[in-house]
């Protein structure tokens, strides 16, 4: 709200756009993920402790990074 109100200065719009777009991105990202092991899970294509399931609870707990 405060970016779209123009309550931001001017010379910082920029860079919190950046920001804005770089947290989308990673919360997009997570999202993705998740549901991934969730359609994993709920087919019962493996179980707690599997190493797919590992692995993308791993990427989610820890994003990769720009």
């Amino acid at each position: 709200l405060l970016f779209v109100a123009n309550r931001i200065p001017p010379d910082e719009r920029e860079r919190v756009r950046r920001d804005l777009l770089a947290y989308c991105e990673r919360d997009t990202m997570a999202m993705v993920r998740l549901l991934g092991t969730l359609r994993v899970l709920a087919t019962g294509g493996a179980r707690p402790g599997d190493q797919g399931i590992l692995e993308a609870t791993r990427l989610v707990n820890h994003p990769v990074r720009d």
